[in-house]
């Protein structure tokens, strides 16, 4: 998959402003840059047009941006440089293959980008995998929805679900994923499934987590709620502060209760539960 890269040069207190209106377009990740900005989204997402709508914002919204394209490569040699283990110690610490183990963990997770978002550094992603820390999972069914990586699938695993399946789109994220789950040894119960929401299968489950950005979500949740048990358990993260009150209105009518939100750095996870149906 090609990569049109966004480059946005914004004031450290207009950032999450800006941040928030991209939050707006269907951008598939961000990453926080000394000079503001950097957004990616997929090429076939990205169009003449909506680079005449971010310019025509110069000046209110950011000082300006530049558009580069990013052939699929391997992320490594992007993001090895730099790539620091994740540690949220003592429960975890997210990891690539060139550093030490770390036998001081509960899990000491082996996640390797290459050509997949969610190596842990994201603060959504953090914020899920510490919502994780407290459920119990032994013996349950998990849906990772726009899985990336898999790292969360992977974790439900180790927390002991005994099946966890790992949806994403993007098929070159898929082989990521599956290289993911043969590294952290739970190939017998994480299965990565290419796709969206209408390759979910037929089959309800314990706890859903879906860290993807607002759009998606709200889209999805009529979805999702299909597949989540009475009782289940649902996890959402990828969106702002503001995105908050359309995503409790979408979720209103599945009579979800909001068990929980967080947030980090400007980002929003929340937990809900499904309630139980009566007899």
């Amino acid at each position: 998959m090609t990569w049109i890269i966004v480059s946005v040069q914004v004031a450290p207190e207009t950032r999450d402003i800006a941040l928030a209106f991209l939050g707006e377009y269907p951008f598939h990740a961000f990453e926080e840059t000394d000079n503001g900005l950097v957004a990616y989204i997929g090429a076939t997402s990205w169009s003449p047009s909506l680079e005449q709508e971010l310019h025509a914002l110069d000046g209110q919204y950011w000082t300006s941006f530049s558009v580069s394209e990013l052939a699929d490569q391997n992320w490594n040699a992007l993001w090895e440089s730099n790539f620091d283990p994740v540690d949220l110690s003592p429960f975890c610490v997210i990891r690539a293959i060139f550093h030490a183990p770390r036998p001081d963990v509960r899990f000491d997770l082996v996640i390797q980008p290459e050509r997949a978002f969610g190596t842990g550094h994201h603060a959504t992603t953090r914020m899920m995998v510490l919502g994780m820390k407290d459920i119990p999972l032994e013996n349950s069914r998990v849906l990772d929805f726009g899985a990336g990586t898999a790292v969360l699938a992977i974790l439900a695993a180790k927390l002991g679900a005994r099946q966890s399946d790992a949806v994403e789109i993007e098929g070159p994220a898929c082989i990521s994923a599956r290289t993911n789950v043969e590294r952290n040894s739970v190939g017998d119960r994480v299965h990565i499934i290419e796709g969206d929401k209408t390759v979910i299968p037929e089959q309800r489950y314990d706890l859903i987590l879906a860290n993807i950005n607002r759009h998606i979500l709200v889209d999805s949740i009529p979805t999702l709620d299909e597949h989540l048990l009475s009782g289940g358990r649902i996890g959402l993260s990828g969106y702002l502060p503001q995105d908050c009150e359309i995503l409790e209105t979408t979720i209103q009518p599945f009579g979800w209760q909001l068990e929980d939100t967080q947030s980090d750095t400007g980002w929003i996870s929340q937990w809900w539960i499904k309630p139980k149906q009566a007899l």
